[in-house]
């Protein structure tokens, strides 16, 4: 898989909406090459000005998502990755996604801690795929990395080191990919059904 910061329709490509901005966009963007699927390409592009005028977190960055449906931008596939501290579960997305104009078709649950699903949804004639992952154990992404780091270098790292961007780099490439997929769990699983699903589609 790849990474960039173009939108591209012609591409097969995700347009990627992020909760916490720089730090989840290093972690993805490092772990990508762990996975297969060399035709798709995992897109967090420079939004225009108006679409995000200030930090959002939780679900409140989805408001980004209808702001470029309805600038009329083209995109069939969108992943959604959340820490859970800003979100209940997968029922508050569905209240979220209606009271926004979104019909959801169907919603598939992938695993059974109820973490990561798929959605298709139809927004006034645009339908898309929405890939939903939620992050950390309880409450954000930060957690999985402190337990990656466990694995790979057998001791604990104070919470400064795990946000330096450095150390992630490092911890990431030397993490094993089955270690990837225990730690940060929910990710890696839409990640595996982006792999299975599209690994050798071509547009």
């Amino acid at each position: 898989m790849r990474f960039s910061e173009k939108l591209k329709p012609e591409d097969l490509q995700f347009l990627v909406v992020l909760g916490d901005g720089k730090y989840e966009r290093r972690i993805l963007r490092y772990i990508l090459p762990k996975f297969d699927g060399r035709n798709v390409t995992l897109s967090i592009p420079s939004l225009p000005r108006g679409v995000m005028t200030a930090k959002k977190t939780g679900l409140a960055v989805l408001e980004s998502l209808i702001t470029l449906l309805n600038l009329r931008y083209s995109f069939n596939r969108v992943i959604f990755l959340v820490d859970r501290e800003h979100i209940s579960g997968m029922d508050e997305i569905d209240e979220w996604l209606k009271e926004h104009g979104c019909v959801i078709d169907s919603r598939v649950m992938l695993n059974s801690n109820k973490g990561a699903a798929i959605y298709h949804i139809t927004h006034g004639d645009h339908e898309f795929e929405l890939y939903v992952a939620l992050a950390g154990r309880h409450k954000c992404i930060e957690e999985e990395l402190f337990e990656l780091a466990g694995r790979v270098y057998g001791k604990s790292f104070d919470k400064r080191r795990i946000k330096s961007p450095r150390f992630i780099k490092r911890l990431i490439e030397k993490a094993g990919a089955e270690d990837i997929k225990k730690c940060l769990r929910n990710l890696s699983i839409i990640l595996q059904k982006i792999e299975e699903e599209y690994r050798d589609q071509r547009i």
